[in-house]
């Protein structure tokens, strides 16, 4: 996770249960450009089992739902049960 540790402190310290964020404002956060995958396939956005950049946000209690033709993500909270 540690490549994406900047996006995964910037969701940890949100008080909300959605936030969206252009992939511009993610490579400014993360201060790197995303890979070619990001805008390629929703499902670098979405396993957490396998993908390191997905863990950051899951870990941080958000599942992330991309519009890559607008090079947009929505982050919404993970709801807990009980």
């Amino acid at each position: 996770m540690d490549t994406y540790t900047p996006i995964n402190e910037l969701l940890s310290r949100q008080t909300g249960d959605k936030i969206v964020l252009t992939f511009s404002e993610l490579e400014r956060i993360n201060a790197h450009s995303l890979p070619p995958s990001a805008s390629d396939h929703d499902a670098w956005w979405s396993d957490p089992g396998t993908h390191t950049q997905a863990r950051a946000w899951h870990s941080a209690g958000y599942r992330a739902s991309p519009n890559r033709a607008n090079r947009v993500v929505t982050f919404r909270r993970i709801e807990r049960s009980g």
